[in-house]
């Protein structure tokens, strides 16, 4: 069925695709507002639509070849930040260690960590 463009019609375009995208996007955006509630940072759904003018032989639009554009932006995902402590190994290559019980000292070390070193 021939439709005018216009925001009631684009979910239409490309067999519906495009409102499917968009419902697929906010099913996401809703998802991430529910798991991350404490991030008050904005999501956003954007919908872009490009439009290209096509021209016959004669230099008369022909046609406009259109496309729609859908995403979400969400904020990045984070964690706290965790001291790291460079060490070499015998061969002098370094790497970095952190401590998972004590992430704001990585030389802490933890009662198990001394038993076992003394047996």
């Amino acid at each position: 069925m021939i439709q005018a463009l216009n925001m009631g019609s684009l979910g239409e375009i490309d067999g519906g695709r495009v409102g499917l995208a968009y419902e697929s996007e906010l099913a996401k955006v809703i998802h991430d507002l529910e798991n991350r509630a404490a991030d008050d940072s904005a999501r956003e759904i954007v919908i872009k639509v490009k439009m290209n003018p096509v021209c016959d032989d004669s230099g008369e639009l022909a046609h406009v070849s259109t496309q729609v554009f859908v995403h979400s932006k969400m904020p990045i995902r984070r964690t706290a930040p965790s001291h790291m402590r460079l060490i070499r190994d015998d061969d002098g290559c370094p790497s970095l260690f952190f401590n998972d019980g004590c992430p704001e000292d990585s030389r802490q070390h933890t009662i198990d960590e001394i038993t076992n070193d003394n047996n």
